[in-house]
């Protein structure tokens, strides 16, 4: 991926009303979960399912266990993405690269 590609890229990811979901699930995923409660699996309804997970008390709850405070801004995510999605990350296989604002780092999954 050229310069200007990954440029491109960046601008389009921060636009108004675009981003990123640091928190997700493939669309195959949220297909079987909708599928379940008898829900198509549009792009709209997905979309409103994943807003759906901030808005619950388990949502809530997560944002109290960050050590931040909240969840992560696009500005914050979107370069992790980028970098992935450039040619500096061709040899990085099977990483996962962790931006969630010390989440994990504070113990809340042990």
């Amino acid at each position: 991926m050229s310069r200007s590609d990954l440029e491109r890229v960046a601008t389009a990811m921060v636009a108004k009303d675009k981003g990123l979901l640091a928190a997700d699930e493939s669309n195959t995923t949220i297909a079987k979960r909708l599928d379940k409660i008898g829900s198509p699996s549009t792009e709209e309804q997905r979309r409103s399912y994943r807003e759906l997970l901030f808005t619950t008390a388990r949502g809530r709850e997560e944002i109290l266990r960050t050590p931040m405070a909240r969840f992560g801004r696009l500005e914050e995510v979107a370069g992790a993405a980028v970098f992935l999605a450039s040619d500096a990350a061709s040899f990085v296989t099977g990483e996962i690269l962790t931006v969630d604002g010390g989440y994990l780092a504070s113990g809340v999954n042990q």
